[in-house]
């Protein structure tokens, strides 16, 4: 196998792409709290259920930081600003994400658990209908860290020096 998925996506494009998000978030710690907090509707009951326990089993205190507000208000951007914009992966992210949060929930049967959450960095998950496991990984893994490590209550937390060039007018 030379790594690519039948998307075309490889794993040396995965690595350059977490190394570029990394980069960024460490750099534009201030971004994502531009949006604001009221959250569309954008996904359902069930997709705000699953990215809830996907994102807190990822990053424990992501479901109470709000992930699934942050996401979809994120989303109701036209250039949202998330991890995923920078992965290059062919497929508008809302579409990205309601189809990752359908393959998740269709694989997992309503349990979302460590078990579940180790096999989607599996080349080849079985029974996996959706855009690469390992791509939705790590885009909810850094949406997580981001709502939960990203703000100022968070810097607060670690006792670090909130220092934004621009001071966010809100929580995102």
């Amino acid at each position: 196998m030379n790594g690519a998925s039948d998307s075309g996506f490889s794993r040396r494009a995965a690595i350059r792409q977490a190394i570029a998000c990394g980069v960024a978030t460490a750099l534009l710690p201030g971004c994502r709290e531009q949006i604001s907090h009221a959250a569309p509707a954008i996904f359902t009951d069930k997709e705000r259920q699953t990215l809830a326990a996907v994102g807190e089993a990822l990053v424990p205190g992501a479901a109470v930081a709000g992930i699934v507000d942050f996401v979809a208000a994120m989303l109701a951007d036209p250039d949202p600003m998330l991890c995923y914009r920078f992965v290059s992966f062919p497929m508008p992210p809302v579409v990205f994400y309601k189809a990752a949060l359908g393959a998740i929930a269709g694989l997992s049967r309503g349990i979302i658990d460590a078990a579940l959450i180790g096999r989607m960095l599996s080349p080849n998950l079985k029974g996996w209908q959706g855009p690469p496991a390992a791509l939705v990984y790590f885009v909810i893994r850094n949406d997580a860290a981001d709502v939960v490590y990203g703000g100022e209550d968070a810097y607060a937390r670690l006792d670090l020096p909130y220092l934004a060039h621009i001071a966010p007018p809100g929580r995102w």
